[in-house]
């Protein structure tokens, strides 16, 4: 909703929206819950947070050794975490298939808590080469 009235804003009356339109109103909508997102985990306990990096990475992630062993996270408290969450409405689904409620959310988390990054991957910037792919990330398509 907050992303169709942001494009709503940014389109010109009688005009069609187009892809540096919606980078404009992608852009303003993050600007926008920047604080809001740091609320959000700023209220979490640190093994809520971990869990959430880790289910923001991907299906089934929050199970797996390597990845539990990165975030430092033992398998039981992760499990724990990972109801508290359901519990809270961060997250949803059934045994590995966990995905965020909120797909915005999901990217920050995904895209280590900033702003930046997110806004470089929905205009398709490579970091390497600065060249434009010319789409928007999927992980930002709702």
């Amino acid at each position: 909703m907050l992303l169709a009235h942001f494009l709503w804003e940014h389109t010109s009356p009688g005009e069609e929206s187009n892809e540096g339109v919606w980078q404009e109103a992608l852009n303003d909508v993050y600007l926008e819950l920047r604080d809001e997102f740091d609320s959000i985990w700023n209220g979490l306990a640190d093994a809520e947070r971990r869990a959430l990096a880790a289910i923001a990475r991907g299906p089934g992630l929050l199970t797996k050794k390597s990845v539990l062993d990165e975030l430092q996270l033992a398998r039981s408290t992760a499990r724990d975490a990972r109801d508290r969450l359901v519990d809270e409405g961060y997250i949803r689904g059934e045994g590995d298939e966990l995905e965020i409620v909120d797909p915005l959310l999901a990217s920050w988390v995904a895209a280590g808590r900033q702003i930046g990054p997110l806004v470089q991957r929905a205009r398709g910037i490579d970091r390497g080469s600065g060249d434009r792919q010319g789409e928007v990330a999927p992980i930002l398509v709702c």
